[in-house]
């Protein structure tokens, strides 16, 4: 991830918010595998 870069263009606070949501999806699916 090359935040320095990107942070001319976006804010770091963008850049966190979209890797949470990010984690959060990873972890419902994870949850849906494990169900079946």
């Amino acid at each position: 991830m090359e935040s320095a870069a990107s942070s001319d263009n976006k804010a770091p606070i963008a850049d966190d918010a979209d890797i949470t949501a990010g984690v959060e999806t990873y972890t419902a699916v994870e949850k849906r595998l494990h169900k079946r």
